[in-house]
């Protein structure tokens, strides 16, 4: 019986595994910010240690304040509904600088910014 039970979690947490995506960092948004429209792009998704770490221009880590997932693959990320593939154009509140960068997929980036509030807005698919 005990053998059983372990068998089945065992199967269990494989499965659970097989079919996990991979995580995006998000941060909580800004209780006060200006509120403007910044426009930014997809220049690349890296993709490593079960995260995936959008970046924009210029090889700058963008920290979105809804949550973010992505496919295994690392193809497309999920911002709240919202997918998002390499040269997606994108609508987001302000962009706040991360002093000291922040570590994302097994890497640190120098440069990194949170979108100070919840809300994505495709501009343009490709």
């Amino acid at each position: 019986m005990i053998v059983k039970r372990a068998i089945t979690l065992v199967a269990a947490f494989f499965l659970a595994g097989c079919s996990a995506s991979l995580k995006a960092p998000h941060m909580a948004p800004e209780r006060e910010w200006n509120t403007i429209a910044i426009s930014s792009t997809i220049e690349r998704l890296d993709v490593g240690d079960g995260e995936v770490c959008p970046i924009i221009e210029p090889d700058t880590l963008v920290i979105f304040s809804d949550k973010a997932s992505s496919s295994d693959d690392g193809a497309t990320l999920d911002v709240d509904g919202i997918k998002l593939k390499v040269g997606s154009t994108f609508e987001t509140s302000d962009l706040k600088p991360l002093e000291g960068g922040y570590d994302c997929g097994g890497n640190h980036y120098d440069s990194a910014v949170h979108v100070v509030f919840k809300g994505v807005t495709l501009l343009e698919a490709h």
